[in-house]
């Protein structure tokens, strides 16, 4: 977390821990995961990267975050000032079927492959105004 708090200070962007609400008052939320942009391990770039637990999986969490994510970083202003990416990276492991129906849903790009720890990574570019990206935000 400490890198990502140094990199939402300078850059405006980092993780966000994902809650959904459970049992009674304000302060009640469970952690289904995480989700942000970091720098992509690849090479120059910001990356989407999202992680879950997999029993909230197929259930809507990373399509509401990545919509919320990338709203952000096309956007002119992030929590710590201006943010407006010319770009985001995605990588997906090439057997995750979800992950990639989500790419597609997004209007993203496919730009390659590389080697990944569990077996090859498809890479995908998303710009603003592309598939579902346009500047005032994902429809």
């Amino acid at each position: 977390m400490g890198d990502s708090t140094a990199a939402m200070a300078a850059h405006g962007w980092g993780l966000w821990v994902l809650l959904e609400p459970w049992g009674e008052g304000e302060d009640s939320a469970r952690l289904v995961g995480a989700a942000g942009l970091v720098a992509w391990s690849g090479g120059a770039g910001v990356e989407l990267w999202c992680s879950l637990d997999p029993a909230r999986w197929g259930q809507g969490f990373a399509r509401e975050a990545a919509t919320a994510i990338l709203d952000h970083a096309f956007g002119p202003f992030g929590p710590f000032g201006p943010v407006g990416l010319g770009e985001v990276l995605v990588e997906v492991d090439e057997d995750n079927a979800a992950s990639l129906r989500l790419v597609h849903w997004l209007g993203a790009a496919e730009i390659g492959v590389r080697p990944g720890d569990l077996g090859p990574l498809r890479v995908f570019r998303l710009s603003p105004g592309r598939g579902r990206l346009h500047p005032g935000g994902l429809v």
